[in-house]
């Protein structure tokens, strides 16, 4: 196949694909469609489906960039291996907003927000939780 045979052929499936990919997000959060964009390389040469406007998919894209530039993590509230940033440790408490109970929970993060966003990710039910400290530790 020639690479412009290969390309043609890749740009052809990318609309099948994008309903298939759209689909099976839904079904993972449940029932909830959510906004993507699809970025392939073929012979050196980005295309792109997805099921969102130019101007969304622009902003999804920023945002991932974004966060790469800064070392963040690809999705907020968890680690990224690639990336060689000694994350620091934090320790978050939390109170249940119903029967008060307290809980605190040590993690390791770039930053107080991401700590939150992990620590959160932690607990059973994270929105019935109220955070109520934060703290940078020195220990590690």
């Amino acid at each position: 196949m020639s690479p412009h045979e290969r390309m043609l052929k890749v740009a052809g499936g990318l609309q099948p694909l994008a309903s298939a990919l759209e689909q099976l997000l839904r079904d993972m959060a449940g029932g909830t469609t959510l906004g993507f964009v699809l970025v392939v390389s073929v012979e050196k040469t980005a295309q792109y489906v997805a099921n969102v406007d130019r101007r969304d998919g622009q902003e999804l894209l920023r945002d991932l960039l974004g966060r790469w530039d800064a070392q963040r993590a690809d999705i907020p509230g968890t680690m990224n291996p690639d990336l060689a940033v000694e994350l620091e440790p934090f320790e978050v408490a939390f109170k249940h907003r119903q029967d008060a109970t307290t809980v605190s929970v040590r993690v390791r993060a770039n930053n107080p927000t991401d700590a939150e966003i992990r620590a959160r990710s932690m607990l059973a039910v994270p929105g019935t939780w109220e955070r109520t400290d934060l703290q940078k530790r020195s220990d590690a």
